[in-house]
């Protein structure tokens, strides 16, 4: 008797059961829609922001960042300070991982290129890193995607190198022509693969594949420090603190 009194009422109003069914639909779908759209335009801003280069940088304990005074770069003393070229592994080994989006090794050494003196950046251009969740392709290029080459990139484990566009202009050397370096008392011959355009000091450097720089200085799996490109999260925001009242209000 009960349940036929329950079948007849909700007979009676299906319509408005159907309206009420349907705006909860609604409530929820919307609720839903705002809450992934509020945690994707954060990472989505960040992604974005992070296409301008690096934010981060790995240093061994104890060393310092080189310093660009006025056009003069000033390189502190490194007291045997380096890293390991295995290090870029690690940072996908770490429990921010998936926040790590690039990264690049850097071993720099003061050198001569066609007998003007520079700074020689040993770095991967295009580098496969294994890691637990499948291979990590990183390196120079996509950190640093406002970067203009004319030319094309070296080649990874090749005798080639790319110029930063000052550099270039002052040996008039173009992509495709060969040229002497020398570095830690070292020298080979190095293809100009291309001529970057970065801004600023960097267009006055010359950039190489890793382990030619390495061979060059005599220093076997070391870098200076290690480039990367990560998503932050920022802190939540907390209420400002209350104003201290006055005892004797």
């Amino acid at each position: 008797m009960v349940l036929r009194l329950v079948t007849a009422s909700l007979a009676a109003r299906r319509t408005r059961i159907a309206l009420a069914f349907t705006a909860v639909a609604l409530g929820v779908a919307v609720a839903t829609a705002l809450a992934t759209l509020a945690l994707q335009v954060g990472d989505d801003l960040a992604r974005t922001l992070r296409a301008a280069g690096p934010n981060f940088v790995v240093l061994p304990a104890g060393a310092r960042l080189p310093l660009d005074l006025g056009g003069a770069q000033v390189v502190p003393p490194r007291a045997g300070l380096a890293l390991s070229d295995t290090s870029v592994a690690g940072l996908k080994r770490a429990f921010w991982k998936n926040n790590v989006l690039e990264a690049a090794p850097e071993l720099a050494a003061p050198a001569t290129v066609g007998g003007a003196r520079t700074r020689l950046v040993g770095t991967w251009f295009d580098r496969a890193v294994g890691t637990d969740d499948g291979p990590w392709r990183t390196g120079l290029p996509p950190l640093h995607p406002p970067w203009q080459v004319r030319g094309r990139w070296p080649r990874e484990g090749a005798a080639e190198l790319a110029l930063g566009r000052d550099l270039a202009a002052r040996l008039s050397l173009e992509p495709g022509r060969a040229v002497e370096v020398a570095a830690g008392g070292n020298r080979a011959r190095f293809l100009v693969a291309g001529v970057v355009t970065a801004g600023g000091f960097d267009d006055r450097l010359a950039w190489a594949p890793l382990a030619a720089v390495q061979a060059l200085t005599a220093r076997p799996g070391q870098v200076d420090r290690i480039w990367l490109s990560a998503l932050v999260i920022p802190e939540p925001r907390k209420a400002p603190p209350e104003p201290k009242q006055d005892p004797r209000c």
